[in-house]
């Protein structure tokens, strides 16, 4: 737990003091076109689970980067993204994103909202087709066989045929939904 709440605090620190306030302030614009799409926890547990995981790093590393490139954005928190039409939305995946809904498979529902934000004629930093490539392992592997790309030897099972499956080689790299988060 000490080291948990270190890790808080300086992630905290960094955030305070790294962060360019003043151009901040400068750059942010309601009306921008460029959406920062950020995790809203919407509580105090959620809000700490928050602070104590890299997503926070990555979130702010593209607030920062809008900073030092001098590009106006605008931040939309959880689930407001739905409101968001003709604008490019930049953000980095993650199970939090989806965490609130409960999804067990969060990569489907994932790609699920960036394809809906796509209809709704946005451009997003992953789009719907990297965002399945990245986090739909079983996806990845048949695309980079098809293409001829070298893997390791990849074995795909749902959920029911793991159970049943014994023929299993070493080295062996288990994969499943609740260890993507």
């Amino acid at each position: 737990m000490t080291k948990y709440l270190i890790q808080i605090f300086s992630l905290l620190y960094l955030f305070l003091i790294k962060i360019s306030w003043t151009r901040f302030y400068k750059l942010y614009n309601k009306k921008s076109k460029n959406v920062i799409w950020v995790y809203h926890p919407g509580s105090i547990s959620k809000m700490i689970e928050y602070l104590g995981r890299s997503i926070i790093i990555s979130d702010w590393s593209i607030v920062n980067s809008f900073l030092y490139h001098s590009i106006d954005f605008r931040i939309c928190f959880g689930r407001n993204i739905g409101r968001v039409h003709d604008c490019n939305i930049f953000y980095h995946p993650s199970f939090q994103l989806t965490n609130y809904l409960n999804f067990n498979e969060y990569p489907a529902f994932l790609v699920g909202i960036a394809t809906a934000l796509e209809n709704q004629k946005n451009t997003l930093f992953l789009n719907s087709r990297e965002l399945k490539l990245w986090e739909n392992k079983c996806y990845m592997h048949e695309t980079f066989s098809r293409l001829g790309i070298s893997q390791p030897e990849t074995i795909s099972l749902n959920t029911n045929e793991m159970n049943s499956f014994t023929e299993f080689t070493f080295p062996l790299f288990d994969k499943r939904s609740t260890f993507a988060r």
